[in-house]
Order: C-alpha cells, then structure tokens, then sequence
C-alpha cells in the first residue's frame, strides 16, 4: 500500500546548472559572463566613450548588447571595428545640457542562441560641474576699458 506523505518547511535545493534545454529540443550552455559595476566621470557638457566590458568575464563575443536610457542625458552603443562580435564595441555617454551629478544606466548581454539568457550591469557616470571662471578688471589698462565703453559719463 502507497503512502502519500505532505513534507512543511524550507527546502533548499543545490545544484549546477551546465546546459539547458530550449523549446526545439536543442541544448546550449548559459552565460557564464561576470559583470562588474562601472564608474567613469566626465565634465559637464562632455561626452565620454565607456569601455563597458573592460571589467566583465567571459563576455560571449556573438552575444546581444542593449542599454538602457539614463535618467540625465543618452547614451548610444558605438561598434566596433570587428565585424559580428561585441566584445570591441562600447558605449557613448552624453549628459544633458548644463546638467551635472550623478547619472546611471544599465547594459545588458544577452545570449545569441537564447534571447532569454541574460545578464546586466550598471554604469554610474559622475558628471563634474564646470569650474567658474572668475574675470577680474584690476588688471586691465584704464585706456583699453574706455576703448570698449565700459563706462558712461564723466570719465575723469
């Protein structure tokens, strides 16, 4: 005679996973890619190239890349030179006219074979203000000031 048996509480269950099995029956491997967090910095007003896998592990070279829009300027996936490949392309951060502090997006790689294997990482961009430029007058010849009409009336 069977006995059915109810089992309560946390199971935790461990395993490795090494390959998978998509709908047609055909097996792949899932990305073992490591992304690490970027941080890069640049000046108000400037554009910045963002080496975006400089850091990564085992970024599958024929893998898919997106980016996500920043909250304070664009951001645009610049390819490179090597044709089918994404492991030389990189990304063009632009912050938004005038704009400067701390902005963010995300990138994502996703599997050729499998659109649903991905990962993703963060890139935090600090965009510094422009530092003011103080003119001063002291140091300028009375005479070329009155050149240019500085002043008004009496110049005595």
């Amino acid at each position: 005679m069977k006995k059915n048996y109810t089992l309560t509480g946390v199971f935790i269950i461990l395993g490795l996973l090494t390959s998978c099995s998509s709908d047609n029956g055909s097996e792949y491997t899932p990305l073992a890619t490591q992304v690490i967090a970027d941080a890069v910095e640049t000046n108000q007003n400037a554009s910045v190239v963002v080496n975006i896998f400089s850091n990564d592990v085992d970024v599958p070279s024929n893998g898919i890349l997106t980016v996500t829009n920043p909250s304070h300027g664009s951001v645009e996936i610049q390819t490179g030179s090597t044709a089918n490949t994404i492991l030389d392309d990189t990304v063009l951060y632009t912050p938004s006219n005038d704009y400067y502090g701390t902005d963010t997006f995300q990138y994502t790689i996703c599997s050729a074979s499998n659109a649903q294997d991905c990962v993703s990482g963060t890139v935090t961009v600090t965009v510094l203000p422009l530092s003011p430029v103080n003119y001063s007058l002291t140091n300028i010849p009375y005479a070329t000031l009155s050149e240019y009409n500085f002043f008004s009336g009496n110049m005595a």
